[in-house]
């Protein structure tokens, strides 16, 4: 590791504030007291963002396992909300080694308290790829930890919170808004504190985008008064950076990155769509991201446009891509199908979970949407059938689920293996397809 050391980038704090809901830390505990979440990662970075107690000074150690030598060491800076108990610290490693794990060490200065993790990087080819595909996290539940057990034990490569990963305008089913404004960071909080997978031993990458309850506002679009709040709030909790040549950050909380052959676009859909029937010229993604995500599209990978609402929804009457701008969904299918570029569609939000298939005459060429939903928030038993889809292969209802994605690349093919996953790893559907 000598000829590789890691640098670590600290990114200084601002205020947004707020108070909390948490456990006290607790130092006897080897691993576990702290909120830590591995987020943006590559081949030869990693960025975390971990959740401490406001007063405290914290100390950063990136650590070889194998000798235990500390590679890196330094003190972080935090962001911090003014209200809040509890504050944010984000860093970042460089110049990592491909798939090699590393142990994290964040502590108290003076001792109080410290929290050891391990973490690898991703392949810079890798012959398959496991995915988790998660939406819709109400944090009310206690019974939440058996379907985060279920995600952890399948071991994904990374994790993609495709939207509503905090409802910060509810807690359970009382609005939370006061004069128009949600309480942005008290929520995001109150969630990171409570989902289990940020206190797993082995972190796993999480990839994030929101929808209407992570944005702040039900079925919201570019009106909202407070998004850019909204926006800095969520993108302290959600660090999406990457040196990486294949990383772009586009408008709003939009980014894209690739992982070998795969590409994977996440869109921002709240900040700049029109109101729902805003006529021909509304749009969904707003012009400056439209063009943007053309830019990003690459020959001879698959692309993944992720939204938080569905793309193919007109079949219902919630919040989709095709149901409530039609016009600009159209436009946005010819320009894919013109250049030519393999994309598939990924989704969240509907409180269900399905495969559709896409026929050819959309795009040239046959693909998919897969709608991930819910991880663990109300569920609608028999929705399947109450608004039927036409293009459904596989779907389920009334149930928590995530929906496991394992893909390999054989010569000019994407295979693809979905499978709906519920509490007790039950499988709820699954199935094989060809890109």
């Amino acid at each position: 590791m000598s000829a590789c050391l890691a640098s670590l980038l600290l990114f200084a704090s601002f205020l947004v504030g707020c108070s909390h809901l948490a456990p006290e830390i607790k130092s006897q505990k080897p691993w576990g007291q702290l909120a830590i979440m591995q987020g943006a990662t590559s081949s030869t970075e990693a960025s975390f963002v971990v959740a401490v107690p406001r007063q405290d000074k914290v100390v950063v150690e990136l650590i070889d396992p194998v000798n235990q030598k500390i590679l890196v060491k330094g003190e972080a800076l935090s962001i911090e909300h003014l209200e809040s108990q509890w504050k944010l610290v984000q860093f970042q490693f460089d110049k990592l080694r491909p798939r090699k794990v590393y142990d994290l060490m964040v502590r108290e200065r003076w001792g109080r308290w410290q929290d050891k993790r391990s973490f690898r990087t991703l392949a810079r080819e890798p012959a398959t790829l496991r995915l988790a595909l998660t939406s819709c996290m109400r944090d009310d539940d206690q019974r939440l930890a058996k379907i985060w057990q279920a995600l952890a034990s399948k071991k994904p490569d990374l994790i993609f919170m495709i939207g509503d990963n905090s409802y910060v305008d509810f807690h359970g089913l009382a609005p939370l808004v006061t004069n128009g404004k949600p309480p942005f960071w008290k929520r995001h909080m109150e969630t990171r504190l409570r989902l289990p997978i940020f206190r797993e031993q082995m972190l796993t990458p999480v990839f994030a985008t929101w929808d209407d309850h992570d944005y702040g506002v039900n079925n919201g679009d570019r009106s909202f008064p407070w998004k850019s709040e909204s926006t800095r709030t969520f993108s302290a909790f959600f660090p999406m950076r990457l040196k990486a040549a294949s990383w772009s950050r586009g408008p709003g909380v939009s980014a894209a990155f690739s992982v070998g052959d795969q590409r994977f676009l996440f869109l921002d859909n709240r900040s700049f769509r029109s109101p729902k029937g805003a006529g021909p010229s509304a749009t969904h993604f707003g012009a400056r991201q439209t063009r943007w995500l053309h830019k990003q599209l690459r020959s001879g990978e698959l692309n993944w446009l992720i939204s938080g609402d569905q793309f193919f929804g007109g079949y219902h009457p919630f919040d989709s891509f095709a149901g409530h701008h039609p016009i600009a969904f159209k436009k946005l299918l010819g320009t894919i199908k013109k250049a030519k570029k393999k994309v598939l569609f990924v989704s969240g939000d509907r409180h269900i979970s399905e495969l559709m298939a896409i026929p050819k005459s959309e795009l040239g060429y046959k693909t998919y949407e897969i709608t991930a939903s819910p991880m663990h928030s109300k569920v609608y038993p028999g929705a399947i059938k109450k608004n039927q889809n036409p293009l459904q292969l596989k779907g389920v209802d009334g149930r928590w689920n995530f929906v496991l994605v394992d893909v390999k690349r054989d010569k000019s093919e994407s295979q693809l293996f979905f499978k709906a996953v519920g509490e007790n790893n039950r499988v709820l559907f699954q199935k094989a397809v060809r890109l």
